[in-house]
Formats: structure tokens, sequence, C-alpha cells
């Protein structure tokens, strides 16, 4: 009996033993496990951290592309309403553009229609017509002519102007078409028209040619844009040589005044 009891102690001694060392294997386990617990929690923290902020970054710029979103909507508006306006403008210019051309169409048609119509009328001989051309000759009668002095010239034509003021502009060439007097306009004696060559001019041509007076047909003067219309008388002296050619501009709604 006192080996079997002896011989069971020694069972139950071994067994607490090998309880004892699986418990203290389960322990070391168990804190081996808590371990890991411990830093895969924290580890999850830190992942946490890591989230968060990433989710705060991508919030910031959410907000910031909803800003730059309206900005740019704003603008959008405001480019489309400027784009529009300048389209009202552009129209407008173009329409305007149109009644001007149109206008000025029907400005050239009736022009023209003047033009014709004068033109027309400018192929007879008013009584006016005939009037300035007897002025002409009888002037030219008295001046006895010998040879063409530049400044005597002036001086006739001066006074010629004075007593009739119905011509525009007066002045003389010489057989060549170069002009030897001053443009006499307005009673001014302008001395730069010495130096012109009207040779090509119908007024000087036919004068010198036909070697009579020769008026041309209505047209509209250059510095006046007014109608009128050009003496040209041929200046003889005592033996009837050609000297040369006398230019009278006359301005027509004088002598239809009169």
């Amino acid at each position: 009996l006192a080996d079997q009891t002896m011989s069971a102690t020694q069972n139950v001694e071994e067994l607490l033993a090998t309880i004892q060392e699986q418990v203290t294997t389960s322990s070391e386990t168990m804190v081996a496990m808590a371990e890991q617990v411990h830093t895969g929690i924290s580890v999850s923290q830190q992942a946490g951290d890591s989230i968060e902020a990433a989710s705060r970054d991508i919030n910031t710029l959410i907000e910031h592309v909803r800003v730059i979103a309206e900005a740019s909507g704003s603008q959008n508006d405001k480019v489309h309403a400027i784009a529009a306006q300048i389209g009202e403008v552009v129209e407008s210019t173009q329409q305007q553009l149109i009644d001007a051309r149109e206008l000025a169409t029907r400005a050239t048609q009736v022009s023209e229609q003047c033009d014709l119509l004068l033109t027309e009328v400018g192929e007879f001989r008013f009584a006016g017509h005939k009037r300035m051309r007897q002025v002409v000759e009888e002037e030219i009668a008295k001046w006895q002519l010998t040879r063409l002095d530049p400044d005597d010239l002036d001086r006739k034509l001066c006074a010629l102007f004075q007593r009739e003021t119905t011509f525009e502009m007066l002045c003389i060439t010489d057989t060549n078409g170069r002009q030897i007097s001053s443009d006499v306009e307005s009673g001014k004696v302008n001395i730069d028209g010495r130096k012109n060559n009207w040779s090509d001019r119908r007024w000087f041509q036919e004068p010198a040619r036909q070697r009579r007076l020769f008026v041309s047909d209505l047209y509209r003067s250059v510095d006046t844009n007014q109608y009128c219309f050009t003496i040209g008388t041929p200046l003889f002296d005592q033996k009837g040589q050609l000297l040369g050619v006398m230019s009278a501009d006359v301005r027509f709604n004088h002598i239809v005044g009169q």
C-alpha cells in the first residue's frame, strides 16, 4: 500500500508539473499574443491617424476644387455676357455699315443724275453764257497787247475780276500752255500759279488751234466743288500773231441767278 501511495503521489506530482508547465507555456503564449494585440492596436491607430489626415487633405482638395469650379463658372458667365454684348455691337455696326453704304449709293445716284442734267443743260447757250463771252471779248479788245508781261497781266486780270465777280479764277498762258500770269481768285493774286502748265487742257488747246474763243461744258470745280464752265480766249498782238490764251472760270450759279 505504501508503495502504491508513493507511486500515486509521484504520478500526481508529475501531472501537476505537466500542468504547471502547460500553464506557464500558455501564459507566455498569452503574453506574446497580448503584445501582438497591442502592436496591432498601435499600428491600427497610426493607420487611422494617417487615414484621418488623408481624409482632411482630400476634403481640403475638394473644397479648393469647388471654389475653383464656382469661380470658373462665374468667369464663364461673364465671358458669355461680354461675348453677347460684343455680338450685339458687331450686329449694330454691320447694320450701320449697310445703311451707310445704302445712303452713299443713293447720294451717288442723285449726284450722277444732277451731273447728267446739268451737263445736258450746259450744251445750250444761255443768255448769261453769251453775256460772259461778250465781257471777255470786249475786255481783251481794250488791252491792245504787244507782249505778255506777267505783272501787267496780273493788274489787268485783277481789274477785270473787280468789275465782274461772276468769275471764279482768271489766268493767262503763253502759246505753249505755260502759265505767264498769276492765279487771280476772289480778287487775290497767287504768284505760285505762274509755274503751271496747261498744255493738256482743252480750254487751251482749242483756242490755240482754232484761233477763236472756246466755251467748255459744265463741270465741278476742284477748288469749290461748285458747277462752273471755262472760257478760253486766244490773245493776239496788233499784227494778229498769237501771244497766248486767257482762261476764265465762270461760276454757273451766278449767271443762272442773273
